[in-house]
């Protein structure tokens, strides 16, 4: 398993879960997402990226735009519709 910057987050979580399936990892810019760097990489990083942050805001809810995007993001990933999942995974991944 490889991983970079919040792909390290994934694969050390997927490790602790599934030790059985992993035999070794190559992790790169680990993070621990804590509140800080989620709120660097969710909000802080507009600064610097304007147009891409503002369609990573767009993906979530009007309601939801100047509140919690990490949360946001979480409830639309797990929703139960399909297509909103695939959306918001895109949206995100984007």
């Amino acid at each position: 398993m490889a991983g970079v910057s919040w792909g390290t987050t994934l694969g050390l979580a997927y490790g602790q879960a599934h030790p059985d399936r992993i035999t070794e990892m190559v992790l790169n810019s680990v993070v621990t997402t804590t509140r800080a760097e989620v709120e660097w990489l969710t909000r802080a990083m507009g600064r610097v990226f304007p147009q891409q942050w503002q369609r990573f805001r767009d993906g979530v809810p009007e309601r939801d735009r100047d509140g919690d995007l990490a949360e946001a993001y979480s409830r639309l990933l797990h929703e139960p519709d399909p297509g909103v999942r695939d959306r918001a995974a895109a949206a995100w991944c984007a």
